[in-house]
């Protein structure tokens, strides 16, 4: 056996050596593709992380809303506090959802599903038109089916956990006056 091993020590050296370097090279082109991949995390907000894709299809949303008539410099300021609205809206919406879930909100599959059968969007004859909905869903927001329910369902239960807030958290005019005083002085 150890005549077999110093015959054999350069050949075993060389592919311990390689095995070594191509397992490395292997960790560190897969840590370089997932974080240039549509996948890679943006923010972690809790236990959930908001992917880059979701952060670039809402910045293309904003942007296709914002139209600017500036300067060029002024033009990139507005474009970079546009990215942090839209990245801060990300996370406000996912920490709301978050909440609404440890709190037991839920969002039923029918109110989905009546949402969407009532969009006017995919009303094109007057009733919904499935061929209509997958179109503009793929096309036009670049994502699949399950995607956009299932953000559809996040958006709901944020919008229901802040309702609820905002019900419970009501301020009294005598609490205003309160406020008014004590805060104001």
């Amino acid at each position: 056996m150890i005549s077999f091993l110093i015959k054999w020590k350069k050949w075993i050296l060389y592919t311990v050596v390689a095995c070594f370097l191509g397992s490395i090279a292997y960790v560190g082109v897969g840590a370089i593709r997932e974080e240039y991949t549509p996948n890679a995390a943006v923010a972690k907000v809790g236990k959930e992380t908001i992917k880059y894709r979701d952060y670039q299809r809402a910045l293309k949303n904003a942007n296709e809303t914002f139209s600017s008539q500036e300067t060029e410099e002024e033009d990139n300021l507005l474009r970079k506090q546009v990215q942090q609205i839209v990245l801060q809206s990300l996370i406000y919406e996912n920490t709301l959802k978050q909440a609404a879930i440890s709190m037991g909100f839920d969002v039923s599959n029918m109110e989905i599903a009546y949402y969407i059968q009532n969009n006017p969007a995919f009303n094109t004859t007057g009733s919904f038109n499935k061929d209509t909905y997958l179109w503009i869903i793929r096309n036009r927001l670049g994502m699949n089916a399950a995607e956009y329910e299932k953000g559809l369902k996040d958006a709901k239960l944020a919008q229901d956990f802040k309702q609820t807030i905002s019900l419970v958290a009501k301020v009294s005019p005598k609490e205003e006056e309160f406020m008014k005083t004590v805060v104001y002085k």
